[in-house]
């Protein structure tokens, strides 16, 4: 009953922070995510490339709603510090599967950095074929559905982000190159399933409860155009402890880091409206054993990585 009431509070606040849509220090956006992921059969050995094996694998679709508050907050008069900021974010993200409400705190004491809080929490469904939350069961070697709004993802972070762009030194048009990296801690898990048991939430298995990092790098090129960025987007992450995976630590190597390397643009047709376009190639778990499924995984034994393209994505965000 407490979960329900929690996740009721959430949705609540929400809709709450919709409610003041009159006041001008009141952002509103929608961001929908849109991918294709083409097929690639699981090889096995050490680590390599593997090609595609086929031309669809899964679609991805799911839409956020945004309401941030911005709060002036300045810590002096220099221009450093004159324009220092809290934004209160409220969101709630929706794919055919899932829900999950999330709420944020941040704060950028400079114009280079920003410190960010926040918490998620979501359940899911079984739609056709594709599971929004499921746990792992090691004795059909398959994922057992689990029960909408009585079994809970929950995700609480804390990150610290740097961002430069040479154009604060110089000031032309054509002199912007944009970098950024974030270091993130978090800690994900899922409601009535045990420490060191494997679940699936948005249909991607093989997770399980734990502290984790996640490491995004940006670098790219700013233009004057509607082809506004364009550059590589980066992303590392993994737990801190390879325990979290109980009696698979050692055959599934808990510690692996998965990583992403892409090459993206970004469209900016107006000032409410922008588009990221990206191509990820991944990393995944490479094993001594041949096999079919990723359910399969966990009872199998580590033994390399495996590089293969991963999907074709769109972003689409639009400002009201």
């Amino acid at each position: 009953m407490s979960k329900k009431i929690f996740f009721l509070a959430a949705v609540a606040l929400t809709v709450s922070t919709f409610a003041f849509s009159k006041e001008s220090d009141l952002t509103f956006s929608v961001v929908t995510d849109l991918a294709y992921y083409p097929e690639t059969d699981f090889g096995s050995g050490s680590s390599h490339y593997e090609n595609f094996s086929g031309a669809f694998d899964g679609l991805l679709f799911r839409s956020t709603f945004y309401a941030d508050w911005k709060i002036p907050a300045p810590l002096g008069e220099h221009w450093l510090v004159k324009d220092s900021n809290v934004v209160l974010e409220s969101g709630c993200e929706i794919s055919p599967v899932t829900i999950k409400p999330l709420v944020t705190v941040s704060f950028s004491p400079l114009p280079f950095l920003e410190f960010k809080a926040g918490s998620a929490f979501g359940t899911g469904w079984k739609l056709f074929s594709f599971e929004g939350l499921s746990e792992f069961n090691d004795l059909t070697c398959d994922y057992d559905e689990l029960t909408p709004f009585k079994n809970w993802y929950m995700d609480l972070y804390f990150q610290g982000t740097f961002m430069f762009d040479t154009g604060a030194i110089i000031q032309k048009k054509w002199s912007h190159i944009v970098t950024m990296i974030t270091y993130q801690i978090s800690y994900k898990c899922v409601t009535g399933v045990d420490d060191g048991m494997f679940w699936e939430w948005q249909t991607v298995k093989n997770q399980c409860n734990g502290w984790q990092y996640y490491v995004p790098v940006v670098l790219a090129y700013q233009m004057p155009l509607v082809v506004y960025r364009a550059g590589l987007w980066g992303e590392f992450y993994g737990h801190f402890n390879e325990d979290d995976f109980g009696k698979y630590a050692e055959s599934y190597n808990g510690s692996f880091v998965e990583s992403t390397i892409s090459p993206f643009v970004q469209l900016k047709f107006s000032e409410k409206d922008n588009v990221i376009i990206l191509a990820e190639f991944r990393n995944r778990r490479s094993f001594m054993e041949e096999h079919s499924k990723e359910e399969e995984e966990p009872l199998l034994n580590y033994s390399g990585q495996e590089w293969f393209f991963k999907r074709l994505a769109f972003r689409y965000t639009h400002y009201f």
